[in-house]
């Protein structure tokens, strides 16, 4: 798969998932996916996220070093998936150059 075809499918699923996400939100309310430990299958989808979600941003922090970008990068990414999930790997994925 090519780059372009590559940024295709992630832009087709950053906003599938932001679409889903503003979804519930309306739907539900941000805070109804809290507390994420109301039964155990909860839990492990909890945790399992959350590992997979810091092996990204431990394996974005050094993709940005590499590449000589500033710090703040990092930051702001880890910023954005604390509170958007996926979304901010997604996005960063699709403006990596």
């Amino acid at each position: 798969m090519n780059n372009t075809s590559f940024k295709a499918v992630l832009w087709l699923v950053f906003l599938g998932l932001l679409s889903y996400n503003i979804y519930t939100v309306v739907a539900a309310g941000y805070g109804s996916v809290f507390p994420p430990f109301g039964s155990i299958s909860e839990s492990q989808m909890f945790l399992d996220l959350s590992i997979a979600l810091g092996l990204f941003q431990v394996w974005m922090y050094f993709d940005l070093r590499k590449r000589g970008k500033p710090l703040y990068h990092f930051f702001c990414y880890l910023i954005g998936t604390i509170f958007l999930g996926s979304l901010s790997p997604l996005l960063y994925l699709i403006l990596r150059k």
